[in-house]
């Protein structure tokens, strides 16, 4: 049992979570992922629109393209999911555009 808890204490340890703020543009209930418009991620990656699958599908009940929200990104070997996701407002307040513009190509 003890070699067991060590072995969750040391999967948990090698997760890293980063804060995401960003706004939904799909929603897929049943593939438990939303398509997030989201700001760049702190000494993760920039900002950019992709798919986050979300640790359990009751998170994102009543979501819509449009929906602000903020959650924790829980990065591991060999997955990714979001956590703790809540609603921070319907998408109204402005995103500040990015300090760096993308070359093209």
């Amino acid at each position: 049992m003890r070699a067991f808890a060590a072995l969750l204490f040391v999967i948990a340890a090698a997760a890293k979570t980063y804060p995401v703020d960003g706004i939904v543009v799909a929603v897929d209930p049943a593939a438990q992922t939303m398509l997030v418009s989201h700001r760049p991620i702190a000494n993760y990656m920039g900002a950019m629109v992709m798919p986050f699958r979300v640790e359990r599908r009751a998170e994102i009940e009543g979501f819509y393209p449009g929906v602000r929200v903020q959650f924790e990104l829980v990065v591991e070997k060999d997955r990714s999911f979001a956590r703790n996701v809540r609603k921070t407002g319907e998408g109204d307040a402005p995103i500040a555009a990015p300090k760096e513009r993308l070359k093209v190509g």
